[in-house]
């Protein structure tokens, strides 16, 4: 929205993992529509609508742009910097906590248009029965509620209302910063009366009784009937004098109000967050931004390093418990080239394996040969031939017998 009463055709921000072009039926003209896990802007997506908003705006050397922004972390990086540099955008964030009083759209335009949507949305619910909105009805309510609340008129006044343009230095007055006055003045606590001669006579002074006890005099007229002969009374005036009327004893330390009662006092602020930084109006635009900026992605891509080294040098321990199956397996040694060294009757006399039920083959009973792969057993833990067992794999092999 420009101080001239265009518009920019808006963008959709969808929380969804793909874009269907379903969701563009029946939208405002012109608009786009973006997709994002969370439905929340970032600087990638900034830089999109940045692109289409220059498109409408269409600025130039002669003309240059203001766009005025709040403070929000997403609308500068140095892919935007360096894309409004090209094109002849100066973007100015606004003053934090100032965007309800100083930010056009947020002043008049947000809120008649989301009453607007909800009166689409309730008559679309009228008009069709039994059925619920679906995003693919957005972009259509959308369309209706701003095509009524987008006018000339109210974007002249929304500039005009925040001081912008035409250009109101006085537009806010001292009662606009009388809350933020309030963290900065101290309190100040003003003594009772009655405390000073309260502290003054636990000191030991001596406090005059006229000081305690007012010197006027009360007049009232006392009527009593009379009740006995003896004791007649009279009607008339009299006066009695607070001064015969008994007063308590100040000798003693008498407590004192702030006793009884809390006086306000002002709280310290407690910094939740350490290392922030207050934030002004500023040009996002400007030289000294750019450094910033540079700074930041610096560290924003030594810290990507750093993490992607720990993620790649970390070691895969295995789990404790787990047992791997082992391929039996005899080879011939090749350097055995004869068997004329073999004294083959030393060898049968003194066989125990043959003794030895675990050198055996669970399926067929015999012994292994050369190059031959044998499986074990994860139950029972015995050995069998592979040809025997069936299985093209060692991986969980249980026998037969178990």
């Amino acid at each position: 929205m420009s101080a001239a009463g265009g518009y920019v055709p808006p963008i959709f921000i969808l929380p969804r993992k793909r874009m269907t072009p379903a969701l563009e039926k029946d939208g405002p003209t012109g608009a786009i529509y973006k997709c994002l896990d969370n439905g929340w802007i970032n600087e990638e997506l900034f830089l999109q609508w940045l692109k289409h908003f220059i498109q409408y705006a269409k600025p130039s050397a002669e003309e240059p742009i203001l766009l005025i922004l709040d403070n929000h972390a997403s609308h500068i990086s140095l892919a935007i910097f360096e894309y409004c540099k090209e094109n002849y955008v100066h973007m100015l964030s606004l003053p934090p906590h100032t965007s309800h009083r100083m930010q056009p759209l947020d002043v008049s335009f947000f809120g008649p248009s989301k009453a607007a949507y909800r009166r689409e949305c309730d008559l679309y619910m009228k008009s069709q029965l039994s059925q619920r909105i679906t995003p693919y009805d957005i972009a259509s309510l959308v369309k209706k509620a701003f095509s009524n609340v987008a006018s000339l008129s109210k974007a002249e006044a929304e500039f005009k209302s925040t001081g912008i343009f035409p250009i109101n230095p006085n537009v806010f007055s001292d009662e606009d910063f009388i809350a933020a006055e309030v963290l900065q003045s101290e309190l100040i606590v003003v003594q009772d009366v009655a405390d000073s001669i309260f502290e003054s006579t636990s000191a030991g002074a001596v406090v005059p009784a006229s000081s305690l006890t007012p010197t006027f005099e009360l007049e009232r007229n006392i009527t009593t009937p009379s009740t006995s002969t003896f004791c007649p009374t009279t009607s008339g005036p009299a006066t009695v004098s607070l001064s015969q009327i008994g007063i308590p004893s100040t000798s003693k330390d008498l407590p004192s109000i702030q006793n009884f009662i809390q006086m306000p006092q002002k709280v310290a602020v407690v910094k939740t967050r350490q290392g922030m930084k207050k934030q002004h109006a500023t040009i996002l635009t400007s030289t000294p931004i750019k450094d910033v900026i540079v700074e930041k992605e610096n560290k924003r891509k030594a810290k990507a390093v750093k993490n992607e080294g720990k993620r790649t040098g970390k070691k895969i321990k295995p789990q404790k418990g787990s047992r791997d199956n082992v391929k039996k397996k005899i080879l011939q040694d090749s350097n055995d080239t004869s068997t004329s060294d073999v004294n083959t009757d030393v060898l049968c006399q003194g066989n125990d394996d043959a003794k030895d039920a675990s050198n055996l083959c669970l399926v067929c009973g015999e012994f292994g040969r050369n190059n031959e792969i044998w499986y074990r057993c994860t139950s029972c833990g015995l050995w069998a031939h592979a040809d025997c067992t069936g299985w093209d794999t060692a991986h969980n092999y249980v026998c037969d017998m178990c």
